[in-house]
């Protein structure tokens, strides 16, 4: 428990990913996510500044073994893309991505990176909408 508990104090020092439990899912263990937005194009529509880019979700085995998982990147209840269970090796590295249109922090969700990790179980690790338009104004 401590050591996700220093874990999530690291990632919270970053100041734009989040490590998030509820109910259903819990922190992750034995990898490292990092939210990175591609090919980014801002407008303005109506008084609101929009986004469109590719949301990539980068995910490295941080563990010193073998994981299997799938991953599916979420903004708010809507499921963005999915991967098939793969296998990683440690200090391997996969991503899932989605192109955006439109976004804006102030009317859509951040993003959640859900996780199926072999023998750790379901885990997710979000960044909010404020993060997320900091990354992108940043690039």
């Amino acid at each position: 428990m401590r050591h996700s508990i220093l874990a999530a104090c690291a990632l919270l020092a970053l100041g734009t990913v989040n490590v998030v439990a509820d109910d259903a899912l819990k922190p992750c263990e034995g990898i490292d996510v990092s939210f990175d937005p591609a090919s980014i194009k801002s407008q303005i529509d109506g008084e609101l500044t929009v986004f469109s880019f590719n949301m990539v979700a980068n995910i490295k085995n941080s563990a010193s073994s073998a994981v299997t998982l799938s991953t599916k990147l979420k903004s708010g209840d809507q499921t963005l893309a999915t991967s098939d269970p793969a296998e990683l090796k440690p200090g391997e590295t996969t991503s899932v991505s989605a192109a955006m249109k439109k976004w804006s922090p102030y009317t859509d969700h951040g993003f959640d990176l859900e996780a199926d990790i072999s023998g750790s179980g379901a885990c997710q690790v979000s960044i909010d909408g404020p993060a997320v338009e900091q990354l992108l104004r940043g690039h």
